[in-house]
This record gives C-alpha cells, structure tokens and sequence, in this order.
C-alpha cells in the first residue's frame, strides 16, 4: 500500500466518522469499516444513502436491496398509473391491496415491472370487476408476503446471525447481494412451476366431481369413515393408559393417511363417553387433546361429532367440536345435550401451517407402518 492509498483509507474512515457511520474506538471498528468500505467501493452507495439504511437498520442488507429494485427510470404511483392506463386511486387501491403502505406522492419507487402489475389488475378488472380483482390482489399479497417472510428468515438465522457473530459484516452484505441476484430470480421461477401446478390441480378438483358452476363456488368433498374393531371389547380388557395409548396410534396412524391424500378437514364420529370399570375417570379432556393433537400434527380441521345420552352403563360426554390446524376449538357443544355448531374455515390455514411446521414431511411409515397392521 503506498503512502496515497494510506492517505485515501484515512479520508474516507474520516468521512464516515463525521456522518456518524463509524466509531474507530469500537470493538468491532475493523469490522464495520471494511462493510462500508464494501458498499461505497464496489456497491456504489452515497454516504446520504448509507445513512439512510443506518437509520433504517439495514446496512448488511443495503447492497441486497438496491439489487431489489427495479431497473430502469423509476417514476411516482400516479407515473406508473399514467403508464397503465388506470387513474391513480385505483392505481393506490392496488398497491394497498397488495399489502403496501401508501407511498408518499413525490416517492419514486415504481419500475417497468410495476407498470405489467398494474395494466394486469387493470385488465382482470375489465373481466371480473374492481371489487374482485382487488381480492385477488390481496391473496396474492399475502401469499408472497409469507414467501418473502420465509425466505428472510431462513437467511437471517443461516447466513446473518453466524456471521454477524464472528464480526464478519461484510461477508453477511456480500452473501445477500449474492443471494438477491442469484436465488431471487430462481425463486420467482419456483413461484410459477407451483402456480401452474396448482391450478392443474384445482382445476382437475373441480371437475372430477363435476361441481356446477355458480357464484357460491362450492365443491361437494368426499367423506373417508374409518373405526376400530371390537372397541367395545377391548375398552374393558385394557387398563386406561394402555386403552389411552391404542387410541393415540389409532388416530395418527389414520390421521396420517387421511391427511397424506390431500384432506383439508378430517370429520370424526365418535361414541365415547364414561368408562364403567373407572367410574370416576373422566377421559372427556384426554379424547379431546388427542383428537386436536392429531389435527396439529397433519394440519387439519378436526370435526368430531360425539354421542350424547346414556347406554348400559356408559354415559356419553357429548362435547362435539371443531377444532383448526393450530388446535384452536372453534366451536364446542355441552356435554349432556344436543346442539348444532357452525364455523366458518379457512383452508389456507392448513398451508400455512404446514408451511411452519412441515409435520408431513418428516413421516417415517417405514419406522411405525406395522403399528397399522
């Protein structure tokens, strides 16, 4: 390094001390220079801009974003709306719908892909209507939403949170620059091969019952019934925690293989109530916690219809109920009468779950498949 070069590395630490980006007494000073050094040199930031991602908290990030942003001349919403052909408040109706603050008018955030989005709600509106294009939007929104929260997530605790810890800031800046050039085209590929997919899927949904068209667009289901043999006789050879035990295989052992073909609710009849050889168990909270276990684990709304009433010496618990992914009661009858329950559900909830926690994914019927035999 020659005596200029020195020079030059001691102007420039100078310059980011005076705006407040670099503290030379901080442990990690070497560190931190050499991330802004990254961004200023090779990235092509202004000191303003490195400010401004101070204040924003994201310097590790900046280089990532600026690769983010569209190309091109980039104009205001009512620029973009101009481009599209739509007035402006509804160019603001799509952007909210989708998930976004409201821009400031002089903010020039939009590219010539923003402009595709817009003239696509404009057309798709021209077809369904404002009201329902709008719909879709927010779908859409939330759906990406949730890819882009998945995916910053994945690289925050992967990439960032080792190296941050080493003080290797600039190796973290460089890896999501790599990251957004290189992974975030080929995301956006994976996005459109399962779009299609689904909608080959959906689509085959809908006519393999030969579901009517109409505006409530609703789809008769196939309904799967499974039992256990000789409950009866078994409920009193068993003690109640070998009894407990049978029924917890039972229902995930089914469980897995209604959910594994693709069911979004699982509906489960029971007739289960006291147990006359233990008078004073009340097993009601076990077959509830069990039964809402087994939709946590395969992601599926339970619908558990169970008896009322007294036979012989069984009395009957009733407590019917619905339950979600998250294990959520919905809705719950009494014990000792009869009633109706009505809940509204969300399928997307199942893939959102699942998208969590990928319970399915991890089955081993190679290890428990006898357990089904």
């Amino acid at each position: 390094m020659t005596e200029s070069d020195e020079h030059d590395d001691l102007d420039d630490a100078d310059d980011f001390v005076v705006a407040g980006l670099f503290d030379p007494a901080a442990a990690n000073a070497a560190s931190v220079l050499a991330l802004l050094r990254y961004l200023v040199d090779e990235v092509g930031a202004s000191i303003p801009e490195l400010v401004q991602a101070q204040e924003e908290g994201g310097l590790m990030s900046f280089a990532a974003v600026r690769t983010l942003r569209p190309d091109g001349e980039r104009g205001t919403l009512s620029d973009v709306a101009a481009r599209a052909g739509i007035e402006p408040a509804f160019a603001a109706a799509i952007w909210r719908a989708a998930g976004f603050p409201d821009v400031r008018p002089f903010e020039r955030r939009f590219g010539a892909t923003d402009t595709v989005v817009f003239e696509l709600v404009r057309d798709l509106a021209t077809i369904v209507g404002r009201d329902q294009s709008l719909q879709l939007v927010r779908t859409a929104g939330e759906a990406v939403a949730r890819i882009a929260e998945a995916e910053i997530a994945l690289l925050r605790s992967n990439v960032e949170a080792p190296l941050a810890a080493e003080g290797q800031f600039e190796d973290v800046a460089r890896t999501y620059a790599a990251a957004a050039s290189q992974l975030v085209p080929r995301v956006t590929s994976l996005i459109d091969t399962f779009h299609r997919h689904q909608l080959e899927v959906i689509a085959h949904r809908y006519s393999a019952v030969n579901a009517p068209t109409s505006t409530a667009n609703v789809v008769e289901l196939a309904v799967g019934f499974a039992d256990i043999a000789g409950y009866t006789g078994l409920s009193h050879q068993l003690d109640a925690s070998d009894l407990a035990t049978m029924l917890a295989r039972f229902e995930a052992t089914t469980g897995d293989v209604i959910a594994a073909s693709g069911a979004d609710v699982i509906v489960y009849p029971t007739a289960i109530g006291s147990e006359p050889d233990h008078p004073g168990f009340d097993t009601e909270p076990l077959w509830e916690q069990v039964i809402r276990a087994n939709g946590i684990a395969n992601g599926t709304f339970m619908v558990v219809p169970n008896r009322i009433g007294t036979e012989g010496p069984v009395s009957f618990y009733g407590s019917s109920f619905i339950s979600d992914p998250y294990g959520r009661v919905l809705v719950q009858a009494p014990r000792d009468e009869p009633a109706v329950l009505v809940a509204d559900l969300d399928l997307d909830q199942r893939r959102d779950w699942l998208t969590l926690f990928p319970f399915l994914a991890t089955r081993r019927p190679d290890v428990y498949g006898g357990l089904a035999r």
